[in-house]
C-alpha cells in the first residue's frame, strides 16, 4: 500500500498473512545451514544463496523494489 500526496510517495507497507513455519533467512541460514559440515554443508550453502539471488534478480526484473531488502525481512518456508 502507498500513501501519496501531490504525487509524491510518502509512505509505503506490505501487508501479507503470516506463513506456517516460516523462519527469516538469517535464522535458517544460522539454525540450519552453518551446523551441517564439510563438502556437504558448503554444497547446501551455496545452493541456497544461488537460490535467493535467482529470486532477487526475478523481483528486479519485474522491478519489485524493497528499500529493506534484508536476510531479516525474507521468510523461508
Amino acid at each position: 500500500m502507498e500513501l501519496r500526496r501531490c504525487g509524491s510517495l510518502e509512505k509505503s507497507f506490505f501487508v501479507s498473512e503470516g506463513i506456517a513455519g516460516g523462519i527469516t533467512v538469517d535464522e535458517y541460514w544460522r539454525k540450519q545451514l552453518v551446523s551441517i559440515p564439510g563438502r556437504e554443508g558448503y554444497r547446501h550453502r551455496r545452493n541456497f544463496l544461488s537460490a535467493l539471488a535467482r529470486l532477487l534478480s526475478r523481483l528486479h526484473r519485474r522491478k519489485i523494489y524493497h528499500n529493506d531488502f534484508k536476510d531479516a525481512n525474507i521468510v523461508v518456508n
